[in-house]
């Protein structure tokens, strides 16, 4: 009776564990789309992408930076060329 006990509590710790471990994935996960959709970015007039600050695309041309989620928001996609998201 006494090991079914200790038994018992033995899996009812690794379940928490395994549990936590789970909780701080899924924390890190919100945390890192959070951080990618605060990244900045970078826009041009009549463009239709976003992209990064080096992308050879928009290296000449005039550009606004923008927080990635507003960009988003109005309606621009990641550059193709530079992968802004990655």
């Amino acid at each position: 009776m006494k090991i079914k006990k200790h038994l018992t509590t033995l899996i009812i710790l690794i379940s928490l564990f395994i549990f936590q471990g789970c909780m701080m994935t899924f924390t890190f996960i919100k945390a890192m789309e959070s951080y990618k959709d605060e990244k900045t970015v970078f826009v041009v007039f009549e463009g239709i992408y976003y992209h990064k600050a080096s992308c050879k695309e928009i290296k000449k041309k005039q550009k606004t930076g923008l927080p990635r989620r507003e960009a988003i928001d109005q309606g621009y996609t990641p550059c193709p060329v530079c992968d802004p998201d990655n």
